[in-house]
């Protein structure tokens, strides 16, 4: 044994003090207590690493759906073609997405991949008796619920979100279910393999809080003596626990001098005894304390994740390259500055995050008061680099607080590509109708409140099916795209090009009178005259017909508009084609009505 580093006397004194023992008892014990103490904090640290990643991944994920269920809901239902050509951008952004189904009505009509999930196809979801019982939470409460892990007919292990879809009329159309795969989730969470020493579990919790499912472990990992942390998803809570496998204080216990002595007592050598003791325990436990804290910085450093601790004062007390690489500087220079002044000080070098169009006193004055209200809050930024970062900030108890940056770019662009897969029409890239009308619609509005300006105008071309019939639909294709690419060559930022079927196509002109709008649609004219399309015959030409009209007060409501320039669009087709033709002027709503009368 290995004894405290003691003067001769004092040495001599212990050997003959057998009354000492209690005291190295009362000291070995409150080593063990701090020692379970350190380990369940470490375990904590760890557990809230793990939550963080479930938090995101889980979330992010789901998220992903989102841009699908918004266009059904807006449509009211979605083409086979669309269906696959959103769901082949959500599967192949992420590998942890096995699949995609839509089910109208609880009855899935179609899988994406359809490989490995052609059984699922026709199953009614709502009946179901493995899946019934979340199907249909989700269309009873019109909340998203998460299900699993199940077992996927292509093999593995699956959570499986559904999500109802709420279309206009306030009824559920149905259901989105995206599969994530659960092994590879739980791996990149950093779940699997947590602490060698310690066992973990991850269960679902219900609205009141009560466990009804274990996820991940054994029902036994959630003892009286676990350490517990919360996960809050968009769907519910989950609940990760983690005990050592020796218990807590098990790594550290140290054996004493055991001594069974009935030596007579002398004060003094156990008062060197206890002391000595004292000191050794606390260089031991000082050590092992300090080799904790450096094992839990050198898991932060190492983690993708930006991770920043700041004390009651908002000061950073220790931080990751993650978190620092924001800000472009190195960790340690952020060391015991406050937050606030980070970010003024990045953001006068032209780093940190972009303040959103506001002032940068401003915009920091917001945020201040939305930490200082909100002791958890997530918030979105975007980095002066283009980097899209999520930031995760919670607060103890004690008032520290913790923030962990998760970079969201990918799911930035992601989310960009799919509101431009809903909006746009796939072909031309130009809007699609329900865009376009939406867009119009605003624009109306507006010109009737502020009696601002507004024109628009509906172009055809002219004779579309010859081509068609005559040269193939890809080349009718290619007239299309060339329409769209030199019409947009001639347009405003806020103007828009919408297509509404076929080769008809309309454009909005805000603040825009009449005389100009006409100009412009002769200009497009000559300019799409031009255009030649390569074909195997040689270059094809076309034309276009283009009826242009402006809001007016006579007008009930932008459909009226639309269907002024409509009318001279035919009277366009009518006088020859290849030609512009002004709409007739609005009949006030008096006048309207005088004329129909005389008609009748």
């Amino acid at each position: 044994m290995r004894f405290p580093r003691f003067s001769i006397p004092a040495l001599a004194a212990v050997a003959t003090v057998a009354f000492a023992t209690p005291g190295a008892v009362v000291v070995n014990d409150l080593s063990y207590e701090a020692q379970a103490e350190q380990s369940r904090l470490a375990a904590v640290n760890q557990l809230n690493s793990v939550r963080a990643r479930l938090e995101g991944t889980i979330a992010g994920n789901l998220l992903l759906a989102v841009g699908l269920v918004a266009d059904i809901a807006i449509s009211g239902g979605i083409t086979p073609a669309k269906f696959d050509a959103m769901a082949a951008t959500l599967v192949g952004h992420d590998d942890l997405v096995r699949s995609l189904t839509i089910a109208p009505n609880g009855r899935v009509a179609r899988a994406y991949p359809v490989s490995g999930n052609d059984s699922m196809v026709g199953l009614n979801l709502l009946d179901d008796p493995a899946r019934g019982a979340g199907a249909r939470a989700a269309v009873r409460n019109r909340e998203a619920v998460v299900e699993g892990p199940v077992a996927l007919p292509q093999g593995g292990f699956g959570l499986i979100g559904r999500i109802p879809v709420v279309v206009a009329s306030g009824d559920v159309w149905g259901l989105v279910n995206i599969t994530i795969d659960a092994e590879r989730l739980f791996a990149r969470a950093g779940l699997i393999g947590l602490g060698g020493d310690l066992r973990v579990g991850l269960r679902m919790l219900d609205q009141d809080g009560v466990p009804f499912a274990v996820i991940y472990g054994d029902a036994a990992t959630f003892s009286p003596g676990a350490v517990t942390v919360d996960v809050h998803l968009p769907t519910g809570l989950w609940q990760l626990a983690a005990v050592a496998e020796g218990g807590w204080g098990s790594a550290g216990r140290h054996t004493f001098v055991k001594v069974a002595s009935g030596a007579v007592v002398v004060m003094l050598g156990m008062i060197a005894f206890v002391i000595g003791a004292f000191i050794e325990t606390s260089r031991r436990y000082t050590g092992t304390v300090r080799a904790s804290e450096a094992r839990l910085l050198a898991a932060t450093r190492a983690s993708g994740d930006g991770f920043c601790l700041l004390d009651r004062n908002d000061s950073v007390v220790t931080c990751n390259e993650g978190f620092a690489s924001v800000f472009q500087v190195p960790p340690e220079r952020l060391i015991g500055t406050r937050f606030e002044d980070i970010m003024r000080e990045a953001h006068d070098r032209g780093a940190g995050f972009m303040t959103q169009g506001e002032t940068f006193d401003v915009w920091i004055e917001t945020l201040s008061s939305r930490r200082a209200e909100a002791g958890n809050m997530t918030t979105t930024f975007q980095a002066r680099d283009g980097r899209w970062f999520e930031l995760r900030e919670r607060t103890a108890e004690t008032g520290e607080r913790v923030l962990i940056r998760f970079d969201v770019t990918e799911q930035k662009i992601l989310e960009e590509e799919l509101r431009r897969l809903a909006t746009s029409d796939p072909l031309t890239g130009a809007a699609n109708r329900r865009h376009y009308l939406q867009r119009a619609q605003a624009e109306w509005d507006r010109f009737r409140r502020y009696n601002r300006p507004l024109s628009l105008m509906m172009i055809d071309i002219d004779y579309f099916k010859k081509i068609n019939d005559g040269y193939g639909h890809p080349v009718g294709d290619q007239a299309l795209k060339r329409l769209v690419e030199t019409a947009g060559q001639s347009l405003r930022n806020n103007d828009l090009l919408g297509r509404f079927g076929g080769e008809e196509f309309a454009i909005l002109l805000p603040e825009t009178d009449i005389e100009p709008a006409a100009a412009l649609a002769e200009r497009l004219r000559h300019r799409l005259s031009r255009i030649e399309v390569p074909t195997e015959r040689g270059p094809l030409s076309f034309t276009v017909s283009i009826g242009v009209a402006t809001c007016e007060l006579g007008d009930a409501n932008i459909e009226r508009t639309l269907k002024r320039a409509d009318d001279a669009l035919y009277r366009a087709k009518q006088g020859g084609r290849n030609r512009v033709e002004r709409a007739e002027p609005a009949l006030d709503p008096q006048d309207a009505a005088l004329a129909k009368a005389q008609d009748a």
